[in-house]
Parts: structure tokens; sequence; C-alpha cells
């Protein structure tokens, strides 16, 4: 690599120096490399001549060798015996055929190799051009049979741990969730029918319905009590307890299996029976789209925890206030605290106000006149709480339950590539990139020329240098 300066820049010795130090850093440089092309005996197969081509930027054709050996995919340039790149065989996602747009140039004979977004390459693709079929056929089945023998030799589970894998695939295949969705549906509509057919149980024709119930809920808790193993044991035991969906489906199951045990006994039974309804649902957490609104209405309740607390006490407020004015004329709405507080909490509806303002009236006004203490007191109740701050209340949960909301979508997201990576076998799945927090400040900025101090600030980045704008 030649090296030029532009001249009269430098003085000569400093021209000298500069050269020196350039010129080292070049060897230097041209030392750098992956290793060498390991021996031919290593070779499970190769490609060193000039019968491969690999896509570089969008249509660029460049001769390479290939070279896969049990572990690496090794690609270099063609007399060179130094690797230019490589590819772990367990870190390659796909490999198959080129077909549709990419086919540039009359390159129509050429595989792609996808790799892991978490691994050594980064997600890169890599594209290939080979001469004839029979070559492209060779090299993508050998490519796949190593890439296979390698990820599980990489993964090195034992048969437990194979086990658990095995059940979490199953748990997670589309089929078993939509069986048990709609056996949660079923489930749901049998303990309906049966609370209906409960006053009819000393019947005859009663009779044979509580056999038939019975027989249901036999059935139902036996499945959910696999659902339910299967489940304990592919996340056996912390990560099973860490989720609290898992947690509200074991004291469901717990509760069903204690009302098989006892289908008739004290009142205590009844209400367990009861909470068998609970079941459904289990649906929103199948059902991404029942799950993010409950959980985005779960997350925003904090959000606006204060505001309920400062609703709750100026009804209080206005409870005391009116349990002093109109206790003795309406005993009914303001005679204790708690039955003035119910009225309040009524008349947030602003129905039957009218009611109850005739009901607290000073008998000395007559029908057509206005009690100007009772004017007051209403008028500003409703001003204050109804139409200020009830509307508070809904605008900041609609906001947060909207700023949730997109949280939630963004796990879900995240939760997606997690499982992605988990089915290719990584046991530890980087979410997180360093540049997130960058990432997350831009896309705040509409106006990213006005906000880079706000940006710099946000992420703390300390600099030692000067930027000159």
């Amino acid at each position: 690599m030649a090296t030029t300066l532009p001249q009269g820049t430098l003085t000569d010795g400093m021209s000298l120096l500069v050269l020196t130090a350039m010129a080292e850093a070049e060897d230097s440089l041209g030392h750098l490399s992956l290793g060498r092309i390991p021996p031919l005996n290593e070779h499970l197969k190769n490609s060193i001549g000039d019968d491969v081509f690999k896509l570089c930027g969008d249509s660029e054709w460049q001769p390479r060798c290939i070279v896969m050996t049990k572990q690496l995919f090794i690609i270099s340039h063609p007399g060179s015996t130094q690797v230019s790149d490589q590819i772990p065989l367990f870190e390659i996602k796909s490999c198959a055929r080129l077909a549709g747009q990419a086919q540039i140039e009359g390159y129509s004979i050429a595989f792609v190799i996808d790799t892991v977004d978490e691994g050594y390459n980064g997600g890169r693709q890599y594209v290939f051009a080979v001469e004839n079929e029979e070559q492209l056929q060779s090299w993508t089945q050998a490519i796949k049979k190593q890439a296979a023998i390698c990820f599980k030799q990489h993964r090195n589970l034992s048969i437990f741990e194979e086990s658990q894998e095995r059940a979490r695939k199953i748990l997670r295949t589309k089929t078993w969730q939509s069986t048990f969705s709609i056996l949660i549906v079923g489930n749901f509509v049998v303990n309906i029918c049966q609370t209906s057919a409960a006053p009819f149980s000393n019947q005859t024709y009663g009779q044979q319905n509580v056999v038939l119930f019975h027989t249901f809920d036999w059935a139902f808790t036996l499945l959910f009590s696999v659902e339910l193993a299967m489940n304990l044991f592919g996340n056996w035991i912390t990560p099973f307890f860490e989720s609290n969906w898992n947690l509200f489906d074991f004291a469901i199951v717990t509760v069903s299996i204690v009302c098989v045990g006892y289908p008739s006994g004290p009142t205590w039974i009844l209400l367990l029976r009861t909470l068998r309804l609970f079941r459904i649902i289990r649906l929103f957490r199948k059902l991404r789209v029942l799950r993010t609104i409950i959980t985005a209405i779960l997350a925003s309740l904090p959000i606006v925890f204060n505001a309920f607390v400062l609703l709750w006490l100026v009804a209080m407020i206005y409870a005391v206030v009116g349990q002093n004015l109109f206790s003795f004329r309406s005993p009914k709405y303001f005679g204790q605290f708690d039955m003035a507080l119910y009225t309040v909490f009524g008349l947030f509806t602003v129905g039957g106000w009218l009611e109850v303002a005739h009901a607290v009236k000073d008998p000395a006004y007559g029908p057509g006149d206005v009690d100007p203490n009772v004017a007051l007191y209403f008028v500003s109740l409703v001003l204050i709480c109804v139409w200020i701050l009830v509307q508070v209340v809904s605008a900041l949960l609609v906001d947060s339950f909207t700023q949730a909301c997109r949280h939630e979508e963004r796990r879900a997201l995240v939760d997606d590539e997690e499982q992605r990576m988990r089915k290719r076998g990584f046991t530890k799945v980087i979410t997180r990139s360093p540049l997130a927090p960058l990432l997350d400040n831009l896309a705040l900025f509409t106006n990213v020329v006005i906000s880079l101090p706000m940006l710099y600030q946000s992420l703390r980045v300390c600099f030692s240098v000067t930027l000159l704008c």
C-alpha cells in the first residue's frame, strides 16, 4: 500500500518521522488477520479455485476461496493463505438457495448464509455464487449438516435439559396453545352451565347433570394438571415461579384439584369452586392483544395513584361538610360519615343529584326557591370533583395507558426475539444493546440539532475533546 503526503506541509525531518511511523503501521496492519487457512487434512469441503464468487456490496461479485472445517466456515482471497473472514458453524441460522430479485448480473446459481444476530458475525448475510446446480446442492447440504452437528455440540445439554427443551417446545407450539385456549373456553361454559343447573340438583334429571358435570370436572382438571406439570418441568424451578401467570395457573389448578376431591362440602368448598371461573383470565396470557391491554392497565395504575388519592381526599372533605350541614335534614343521605361518603361517590356519576338536593333543602324555602347553601355545595362538588378531578384522572389514565401499551409492544418484540434465539439454543440472550440509550433518546427528538445537548446530558457522556459545530 503506497503512502503519499502533500508537498510542503512538513519539514524534511518531520516528513521522515511521519513516513517511518506510517510504514510501521502499514506493516503491522498487514499482519493483522484471523490466522492461516487450516491444512487440507482438516478440510471437510473446500473450493479454492476461481469457481466461487462472493457478493460484495449491492452488485459487485468478487472471487473467493471457501473452506469448511468441523467448526468453521472460512473465507479467503484467491492465492492467499490468510483467513479474511470466518463463520462459526453453530451460529449459522440458515443456508438456502438465493432466489428472487437477489439474483444479480446473471449469477442465478447462488446460496445465502444467514448468521444469528448475537453471534460472532452479528447477523451478517453472506452470498456466494457457484458454477452449477450440483455444486450448489453440495455446498448447501454440507453446510446444513455440519451446522446442525456443531449446534448440538455447542449446546452440550444433558438428558434432563434436552427433555426440558422438548417440553418447552411443545408448550410453545400453536397447536398446544390453541387446544388449551379452546379447553379454557369450554371449561368456562361448563362452569356456567353447572351453576345454572345447581337449583335442579335434587330432581332426577338434575342428579344426572351432577354426574355429568362431575365427569367434566375430572376431565378438565386432569388436562390442566398435565399442562401445569409440563410447564413446571420445562421451567424447573425458579423460572416457573418467577412468572405471575404461572403462579396464577398453579393456584387455579390447585383449587380445581381440591374441588374435585370434595364434590360436596362446606361453604368454603363452594367458594373455591367459584374461583375456578377465573381460569378464563388465562386467555389474556395466550392472546397477546388482551395481555397487552391488561398489563398496560396494571402498569398505568401506579401513575394515576396520586390523582386517585387527591380525588379520595376531596370526596371525604365533601362528605364531612355534607354531614355537618345536612345530617339533621336528611339522615338517609348524610346521617353518618360512611353514608355521606357513599352519597358523594354517587354524586360523581351526576345521576340523581337533584333528588338528593331536594332532600337536603331547607324547609324554609318554597318549591320554586333555591337554597344557597345547597346550591353552593352541589355546584362546587360537580365543578371540582366531576368536571375537573375526574377528568384529570381520566386524562392521566389514558396517557399512561398509551405509554404502557407502547412499552408492552416493545417488550413483546423482545420476547419474540428471545424465544427465537432460545430455539437456536442460546441460553444467554442479549436483548439490550450498548447503543440502546442513544437510540431511545433519538426516538424522542424531532429536531436533532436542537436536542443534541439534551442528548449528551441524558447519556452522561464525558468528552475529553472540544466539539466544533
